[in-house]
């Protein structure tokens, strides 16, 4: 597709909501119109030469009693998805009457397989159609849509005589369409500039500095990419391309299976259709809706590769709390709640005296430092003195962090790649190794279980011996 008829679809649609949308929507909901409507369009298109194979199909496996009917007419349709309505989108054009054009719109919808109705139901589409057709548009927007003057198709439009008179739509084409309408929207809502929406140029840096330090790893294999706050999956889009390019720069064919998971259900709407739209059906599955803190929906599946932008805003601990229905504490620091373990990890000096006198009133069990001295001096001192906690200070438990950094630099500068479980096992032994040289200098030196105190001789030790190796 040229830029030149990018332009034109991206102006035509855009147009639409002037044309028809004006005095019924603010400028800011126009978005809640044309954005489902393109998707529809776009769906309608693709499944319109196969239609009659589909029918025929519904037909036998109702008069076959066949309650489970989706996954055969989606095999009739030869996509990911299908309708099973008798009406294509261009037959409703001709509804004179104002209730049936709405009765017979509604019908072609909820002629829709599952995943395409999961996508308009987040989509509160439906509620557009009350909206429309009390209004008097429905009809002119549907017009609109099924003109002749743009294709939204995967084949050409053709004159006459057979030459092209409209160039045929490809996925990757129509999910660029789609993307520069998400854009535009994005931008004409100035309240909402940013929420949902990172800039390209932002998103591409993010993906060269997850990819290019390991570019030169890149096998022949297929890897994995998720997002947690994946938005209307431009992010994935980028890292795919991103991935994609540097395996063809050395000479590798790779796989890509993205994966993401959105709270907010226009924006899990939109980030689905977009999979859709470009024929990742499979893609589209892999898209899930919920909190990913509180509702994660890939518990236990691992991925190559992770990015994840933090919508803008002032969303506070309190709001998640009230929306997903989880505990929250107002005015009050974690170490307030009674626990057995407690592990600071945000920022230094995060926990004082009076905090360490809470921990030891709730009887904790187990102290992890899992920051960078996240205790005070004093706090740290009246910890280790309660023979009821066991204490990790931070020096030795946090080195971890640290370990994983020089495994990559050892990778890295021998221009190997380790798998997972080789990193995984070799973090593993040295960090058991920490703890046994910990645990064996405090017995050493008759200071019992001080793990703390055992890791600070340990770690001098082995510094008085490497000096001492060396003549110093």
């Amino acid at each position: 597709m040229t830029s030149q008829i990018h332009n034109q679809i991206v102006s035509f649609i855009w147009s639409i909501a002037d044309d028809c949308l004006r005095d019924i929507y603010t400028r800011g909901k126009y978005r809640d119109v044309i954005l489902p409507m393109t998707v529809i369009r776009r769906l309608d298109a693709v499944l319109e030469p196969t239609k009659d194979a589909v029918l025929a199909m519904k037909k036998n496996m109702d008069e076959a009693g066949i309650n489970n009917q989706t996954p055969a007419l989606c095999k009739a349709a030869g996509q990911a998805f299908c309708n099973a309505s008798p009406f294509c989108l261009k037959d409703l054009t001709s509804r004179a009457k104002e209730q049936q054009l709405k009765a017979d719109f509604i019908a072609y919808l909820d002629g829709f397989s599952p995943n395409v109705q999961e996508i308009l139901e987040k989509f509160k589409f439906h509620v557009q159609i009350d909206t429309m057709s009390e209004s008097g548009i429905l009809g002119a927007v549907i017009e609109k849509f099924v003109s002749p003057l743009i294709n939204l198709s995967p084949l050409s439009v053709l004159h006459d005589d057979g030459t092209e008179r409209l160039p045929a739509l490809d996925n990757h084409s129509m999910g660029t369409v789609f993307e520069e309408l998400i854009r535009r929207f994005n931008e004409e809502n100035n309240e909402e500039a940013g929420e949902h929406f990172t800039p390209r140029d932002v998103v591409e840096l993010m993906a060269d500095l997850i990819f290019k330090p390991i570019a030169h790893c890149i096998k022949d294999a297929t890897y994995s990419c998720y997002d947690g706050a994946s938005g209307t999956g431009g992010m994935l889009t980028v890292a795919e391309a991103r991935l994609q390019s540097l395996a063809q720069e050395h000479g590798k064919k790779v796989s890509i299976h993205l994966f993401g998971q959105e709270t907010a259900p226009e924006t899990y709407a939109i980030a689905k259709a977009d999979m859709l739209l470009k024929g990742d059906g499979e893609q589209a599955d892999n898209i899930a809706f919920g909190s990913t803190l509180s509702a994660d929906q890939f518990p236990t599946r691992q991925f190559d590769f992770m990015l994840s932008m933090r919508a803008a805003g002032e969303d506070r601990v309190e709001a998640y709390a009230d929306r997903f229905g989880v505990e929250f504490y107002a005015g009050k620091k974690p170490w307030e709640v009674p626990v057995d373990i407690a592990m600071p990890c945000a920022t230094q000096n995060e926990l004082d005296v009076e905090d360490a006198v809470m921990l030891v009133a709730n009887n904790v069990r187990y102290y992890v430092e899992a920051a960078n001295m996240p205790a005070t001096a004093e706090a740290l001192k009246l910890l280790r003195l309660s023979p009821r906690i066991l204490t990790a200070g931070s020096k030795a438990s946090g080195s971890g962090g640290v370990v994983v950094s020089a495994l990559e630099m050892v990778q890295n500068s021998v221009r190997y790649s380790w798998s997972r479980k080789e990193v995984d096992d070799r973090l593993r032994s040295i960090m058991n190794n920490i703890y046994d040289l910990s645990a064996a200098a405090a017995t050493e030196y008759d200071l019992g279980y001080d793990l703390i105190a055992g890791s600070d001789i340990a770690a001098f030790k082995k510094i008085s011996e490497a000096m001492i190796a060396q003549g110093l």
